[in-house]
């Protein structure tokens, strides 16, 4: 009786399915799906956090000039980032030689998995970040739009 209770402790200490191939495959592919979803969460988060960057200065220029930075920007760096060392966007001078991004002081200064684009008037702009989370082919879009509602006061949607 205590030789089977080892056993069975040791079995289940070490999360042994009893050689069943299938379930190995599936903790495998649930801990791979973990790691996904960890890299897709931190990618949105950095997009998310630089999109807002971008939005605060926007809103900060309209109420310095009484309108969003005029022009287009982007994509920023030119090379998309799977292109890059790690996978990344290596850190540019790009964003100094844009009259928007000066107009807007934005800039990335590290390395990031995304190329960030401004289409804006006066009234009105689009900001988005572009990545592509397995660098596979199928980037990811993230999105900050400004518009200046019937009070004239600037409002900013996130279509994270």
């Amino acid at each position: 009786m205590k030789t089977w209770l080892a056993i069975a402790g040791v079995v289940l200490a070490t999360g042994c399915h009893g050689g069943d191939k299938a379930a190995d495959k599936a903790d495998d592919n649930a801990a791979d799906k973990g790691r996904g979803d960890d890299k897709r969460n931190s990618m949105k988060l950095e997009a998310n956090l630089t999109l807002d960057r971008m939005a605060k200065q926007s809103r900060r220029m309209f109420g310095d000039s009484g309108g969003f930075a005029v022009g287009q920007a982007g994509p920023t760096p030119a090379t998309p980032c799977c292109q890059g060392a790690n996978h990344k966007c290596a850190i540019s001078k790009e964003w100094a030689s844009s009259p928007v991004w000066s107009a807007l002081e934005f800039h990335v200064d590290e390395p990031g998995r995304f190329q960030y684009s401004y289409a804006g008037e006066a009234q009105k702009f689009t900001a988005t970040a572009v990545g592509d989370v397995d660098c596979d082919g199928h980037p990811t879009t993230y999105t900050v739009h400004g518009m200046v509602d019937g009070n004239g006061m600037p409002q900013i949607d996130r279509l994270l």
